[in-house]
C-alpha cells in the first residue's frame, strides 16, 4: 500500500501522539532526519525552525514520491490572548523575512477554528495584535506547494503560550504533549483530504479561467490560492468582472487588486 499521508513536527515530543495512535515504526534507513512509518502515514521530526522543517519537507518527499501527497504539519504556537490547548487550522502564513504570504484551501466542513499565521526565525516573546506565531509554518508550506496542491497542504496548530503563559520548550516537554488535542482533529479532517486528493477538487473558476488563457505551474498555484482566499473572504460570492482579463498575469493582477480592495473593506 503505497503511502500518500505525510505529518511533519517539529519536536519528537509533539509528534508522540501521532506515532502512538497510527502505530508508526521509526526506519532506520534514514539519518538525516527521524521517519516514521506505517500503512498510508509516513512522520517525519524535522527539527526546530523553519529551515529544519523546510529541509524535512524536502527530504521526505523525496525519498518516498506520491502524486498529490496530503501534507500536514502540526505544532505548537503562540498567541497573544488564546488560552493554551486552543487549536487552530490556518487559512493564512506569512513569512516577514521573505514577505511571503500562502493560502492553505479550506476544508469544508471545517474541523476547528481558523487563524492566521506569522512564522518567524526565533522564537518571539512580544505577540501580535492578531494572529497566531510559530517558527515553522511558512518553512513547511513553502516547499510542500512544490509537491501537492494548495488544498491538500495544511496546518494544524495548539497554542502553547501567550502573555499570561510564556514559552518554555523544557517545561512543555516534561508535560504530557498539548498536540494530543489536535489528534481528534486530524483524524476527522484525513477522510476529507483523501476525498478531496482522490476528487482533484478544483477552486471556483479555476477551471473557466485556466481554459481561457494559459497559465505557467507557479500561476496556476497562485491562481489556487487567490481564488481560495476571495472563497474564503466573501463565502463564495462571484468573482468580479473585471477578473475577465486576456492573460494570466492580467488576470492574476486583478485577482489581487480585487482582494486588496476587499480587505481595506473589511
Amino acid at each position: 500500500m503505497s503511502n500518500n499521508t505525510f505529518l511533519f513536527c517539529a519536536l519528537l515530543h509533539e509528534a508522540k501522539p501521532f506515532i502512538s495512535h497510527y502505530r508508526l515504526q521509526k526506519q532506520q534507513t534514514h539519518r538525516a532526519f527521524t521517519v516514521y512509518r506505517k500503512n498510508t502515514v509516513t512522520l517525519t521530526v524535522t527539527g526546530m525552525g523553519k529551515t529544519a522543517m523546510a529541509a524535512g519537507v524536502a527530504y521526505t518527499l523525496a525519498s518516498y514520491p506520491c502524486q498529490e501527497p496530503v501534507l500536514v504539519n502540526m505544532g505548537l504556537a503562540g498567541h497573544a490572548e488564546h488560552p493554551p490547548g486552543s487549536v487552530f487550522a490556518i487559512h493564512q502564513i506569512t513569512d516577514p523575512d521573505t514577505q511571503a504570504l500562502f493560502y492553505p484551501g479550506r476544508c469544508r466542513p471545517a474541523p476547528c477554528p481558523s487563524e492566521s499565521l506569522i512564522t518567524h526565525t526565533h522564537a518571539q516573546t512580544d505577540y501580535p495584535d492578531s494572529g497566531l506565531v510559530d517558527m515553522e509554518g511558512a518553512g513547511f508550506y513553502s516547499v510542500a506547494l512544490r509537491f501537492t496542491n494548495v488544498d491538500l497542504a495544511q496546518c494544524l496548530k495548539v497554542v502553547s503560550d501567550n502573555h499570561a503563559h510564556p514559552v518554555d520548550i523544557e517545561k512543555l516537554k516534561s508535560q504530557p504533549p498539548l498536540t494530543l488535542a489536535l489528534l481528534p482533529i486530524l483524524e476527522r479532517w484525513l477522510p476529507e483530504l483523501n476525498r478531496l486528493r482522490q476528487t482533484h477538487d478544483e477552486p471556483a473558476d479555476f477551471k473557466t479561467l485556466t481554459e481561457r488563457c494559459h497559465f505557467s505551474h507557479s500561476e496556476r498555484i497562485t491562481l489556487r490560492q487567490l481564488l481560495n482566499r476571495w472563497q474564503t473572504l466573501t463565502e463564495g460570492e462571484p468573482l468580479p468582472s473585471d477578473v475577465k482579463q486576456p492573460n494570466a498575469p492580467a488576470i492574476l493582477q486583478s485577482l489581487h487588486q480585487a482582494l486588496d480592495a476587499l480587505s481595506i473593506g473589511l
